[in-house]
């Protein structure tokens, strides 16, 4: 059986609460058994008033529950314990999210600089580019004016008419 209790046991305890209870407190009826401030008429029991409805009433300090002290030393200890370890996990927890949080966002910034420094990368890239293409132009009309001055001085030159 998983229970620690038979259900025999359970059933005649039952009983013996129903049979040794007051009238009226094994009924279904809540106002039977609770007072709702009504004064009902032949009801004398001693010591009783009837509330008006909807009236408060503060219990006297000598009917509350003392505080129970009487805890084993040792199940206040472990309870301690197990606080002060909860507590440790969770600022333990709490410094390794903000670890992650910090290197999530050093990781960000660097993703930018890299982007950024690739875009630069690229640019200048394309300048240099476009500075030997310049020069390779350049290069190109620069050897194309040498081919006609060497053509010029080839031919032969006119020889000046008369004296000499």
């Amino acid at each position: 059986r998983a229970a620690g209790t038979s259900l025999e046991r359970l059933l005649e305890k039952a009983y013996l609460l129903k049979e040794s209870s007051p009238a009226g407190m094994t009924t279904l009826e809540p106002t039977k058994i609770v007072d709702v401030g009504v004064n009902a008429p032949g009801d004398a029991r001693p010591g009783f008033e009837a509330l008006e409805r909807g009236a408060v009433v503060e219990l006297p300090k000598a009917m509350t529950y003392p505080v129970f002290e009487g805890f084993p030393k040792r199940a206040v200890d472990y309870a301690a314990g197990e606080r002060d370890r909860l507590r440790a996990e969770e600022d333990a927890l709490l410094a390794r999210q903000k670890t992650v949080k910090s290197l999530q966002k050093r990781t960000e910034e660097l993703q930018a600089m890299e982007m950024a420094w690739e875009a630069e990368a690229q640019r200048m890239a394309e300048i240099e580019e476009a500075r030997k293409s310049e020069m390779e132009g350049l290069e190109r009309s620069m050897k194309a004016e040498m081919r006609r001055w060497e053509e010029k001085e080839r031919l032969p030159r006119p020889q000046p008419k008369g004296g000499g």
